[in-house]
């Protein structure tokens, strides 16, 4: 698919609906840049197709707003199925350590 400046698609279809990953492409606060680091390589590996919708682009600036809505929480980055709010990067990063590849896939579908 064709990629765009604020959002892009990889790999494979894991369910119904889409994996939104909510994040910033600012370094400027260290955990949310770590944290995405972490969690696009642990996606990518299991080969998650996930769609990135960077909240601090000007053509996006209403996206944080409603990710806070759906979510209850400000941190970055932020997981969703839809619009259901699976977590931040540390719930992935748990289910993944708990229960591997298969339970961070279920979690996504």
């Amino acid at each position: 698919s064709p990629q765009t400046a604020s959002s892009y698609s990889r790999f494979c279809f894991v369910g119904t609906m889409s994996v939104e990953i909510y994040m910033t492409g600012s370094e400027a606060i260290r955990k949310y840049a770590d944290d995405w680091g972490r969690l696009s390589k642990m996606l990518d590996a299991y080969k998650i197709e996930y769609n990135i919708i960077d909240v601090n682009r000007t053509e996006n600036e209403t996206k944080r707003a409603e990710m806070m809505e759906m979510s209850g929480e400000d941190a970055l980055p932020q997981v969703f199925v839809g619009t259901k709010f699976v977590g931040l990067y540390d719930t992935i990063a748990d289910i993944n350590e708990e229960e591997g590849k298969d339970g961070v896939i279920a979690a996504l579908k």
